[in-house]
């Protein structure tokens, strides 16, 4: 599970105000790490992310039901004490 928290929206020009509500979404992810000695390891993963969210323009003149399904990618260093 997924929960996304949409905030600083920027508008394009003509659009006065632009909402997108938080949503909650599915996702799948796969990765691994590797350790790269007794401490320090790498993490790598990635993500699909299917989610469905409640968008509006210039104080709800506009409403929009959007899907939004990105690709995270990620890449991590890990210490262990």
């Amino acid at each position: 599970m997924n929960y996304s928290i949409f905030y600083g929206e920027d508008e394009a020009a003509g659009i006065s105000k632009l909402e997108v509500d938080n949503a909650w979404g599915l996702a799948a992810q796969v990765g691994f790490d590797y350790a790269l000695d007794e401490h320090w390891a790498i993490n790598i993963d990635a993500k699909k992310i299917w989610m469905n969210v409640d968008a509006s323009v210039n104080n709800g003149v506009a409403r929009a039901d959007v899907d939004l399904d990105p690709y995270v990618f990620g890449v991590g260093l890990g210490y262990r004490f």
